[in-house]
């Protein structure tokens, strides 16, 4: 099951979303849902706290009226659900730059207003469940993280701190 997340301020907008979101869905019959629709990234943040294994989309306001915003928002899920997909929904039209200066992959930036709303939503949606449902091209990868510093054969190489490093599950010969 994928879950879904709105995260936006303005209570009309949010529920606009939401409403395109569970039509489609129930349209499609996709194995989604919309699992927190709020107006505090707390709220998100919470939910990914309580569940470790959770394949999500996310619709993030990038101005959210607190004291996190969209993009710090995205930052956090990142780390609870680093597949995820994001969508930010927002008013300014030229702060798309910072999703490519934060590397935050974002699926789509869609400018309030903006007359394709439904359209472009059921496009995030469906790219979402095809990506998240589709098997994923790492399948037999065992990927890792090192825990600190250490160094390679004979001290030749040495890797930092919280590398990560993916190797072909048949190269592993024993834990």
């Amino acid at each position: 099951m994928i879950s879904v997340f709105i995260c936006e301020d303005d209570l009309e907008y949010r529920a606009c979303i939401k409403r395109y979101v569970e039509n489609y869905i129930s349209m499609e019959n996709l194995a989604m849902s919309v699992v927190c629709d709020t107006s505090n990234p707390t709220d998100v943040l919470d939910y990914l706290k309580q569940d470790k294994k959770i394949m999500g989309l996310y619709f993030l306001d990038l101005d959210l009226g607190c004291d996190i915003n969209g993009i710090q928002l995205a930052e956090k899920i990142k780390t609870h659900d680093p597949f995820g997909c994001i969508v930010f929904i927002t008013a300014d039209g030229n702060s798309y730059k910072l999703t490519f200066e934060y590397k935050l992959e974002a699926m789509d930036y869609i400018v309030k207003g903006d007359f394709n709303l439904r359209t472009r939503l059921c496009e995030c949606i469906q790219n979402a469940h095809d990506k998240l449902t589709s098997p994923p091209p790492m399948q037999d990868k065992f990927i890792f993280k090192l825990s600190q510093d250490t160094s390679g054969i004979r001290g030749s190489l040495k890797f930092a701190q919280n590398s990560i490093f993916s190797i072909h599950s048949n190269d592993v010969i024993y834990f």
